[in-house]
């Protein structure tokens, strides 16, 4: 900031001009690199606590993963009750005032057993991982135990 307080105008102007062009080539190289257009990705909206969008997202999901049309069905009245029980709203505010995580919030939907259709998609759709982090490390620390020597076949002992 001290800098830029030292800047001229035409500095400043080209300081943010700079920094709109590079939000903007960011801006698109994400959505070129994103599957945004994925319909599982699309449909996980279904996960905000608030409940804006509607069942459709959910039973996207449902249909994605293969579920029997009763299965959606009783996805979709879920989400109908859901929508108008008074607990429900008490985790919601808990929600939106940062006490409590979406993870924990579905987490206490499942335990309330009252949807358990909705909390069972919630909790699959939970476990997804982000990124491929973790099975990355799973193969780098293979690669210490299994090495060419050891996979010889021959005894060392």
């Amino acid at each position: 900031r001290d800098v830029l307080q030292l800047a001229s105008q035409r500095e400043k102007q080209e300081f943010f001009v700079r920094v709109k062009s590079f939000y903007g080539c960011l801006a698109n190289s994400l959505q070129e690199t994103l599957p945004l257009s994925d319909p599982i990705l699309r449909n996980l909206r279904f996960l905000a606590p608030d409940f804006r969008v509607t069942e459709d997202y959910a039973s996207g999901i449902a249909k994605s993963l293969q579920w029997s049309s009763a299965d959606c069905d009783k996805l979709c009245t879920d989400w109908r009750l859901i929508k108008i029980d008074s607990q429900i709203k008490r985790l919601q505010s808990e929600v939106a005032e940062h006490k409590m995580s979406v993870t924990d919030f579905w987490c206490h939907v499942a335990d309330l057993n009252k949807y358990p259709t909705l909390a069972k998609l919630s909790l699959y759709s939970l476990t997804v991982p982000c990124n491929n982090a973790a099975t990355e490390r799973g193969y780098s620390s293979l690669s210490y135990l299994l090495t060419k020597k050891r996979n010889s076949g021959r005894s060392f002992y």
